[in-house]
């Protein structure tokens, strides 16, 4: 397997091969909450930068094997989808926030947490967010 091959059977192959050597997976939340822990564990995290229909067809793909996963959405135009979201939230999934506020106001504080406050409602009346990540801006 190489990292250069990012296609939905290359993701499955590693997986399965998660699966077989014992893994359990956890979202972000989960794996906060977690006290102690016996077992092997993994945290699948998603940054969806672009292309949530992909995030869809993945998270379809994860519910399918028996993974739980956390996907983080961009407040974007073309990111945020709240269809996507939803139905990525219905197959067992957590759904983050991936914030780039400070960024988008220009550096100014007070308005970037205003809207971070205002972005994360919305997030909020979609699905749950218990988790945010900031993004790399």
């Amino acid at each position: 397997m190489t990292f250069s091959d990012f296609t939905m059977e290359m993701y499955k192959k590693l997986c399965d091969t998660l699966m077989q050597s014992s893994f359990t997976f956890l979202t972000v939340h989960e794996s906060i909450e977690l006290v102690n822990y016996n077992s092997k564990i993994v945290i699948m995290r998603h940054d969806v930068d672009a292309k949530p229909l992909n995030s869809l067809k993945m998270a379809q793909l994860e519910h399918d094997l028996g993974i739980k996963s956390t996907y983080y959405f961009r407040f974007k135009e073309n990111i945020f989808i709240p269809k996507i979201i939803k139905q990525i939230s219905k197959l067992g999934h957590e759904i983050g926030y991936h914030y780039e506020v400070l960024y988008d106001s220009g550096g100014n504080k007070s308005k970037a947490l205003s809207l971070f406050e205002d972005q994360l409602s919305i997030f909020r009346k979609h699905v749950p967010v218990k988790t945010i990540s900031m993004h790399g801006s």
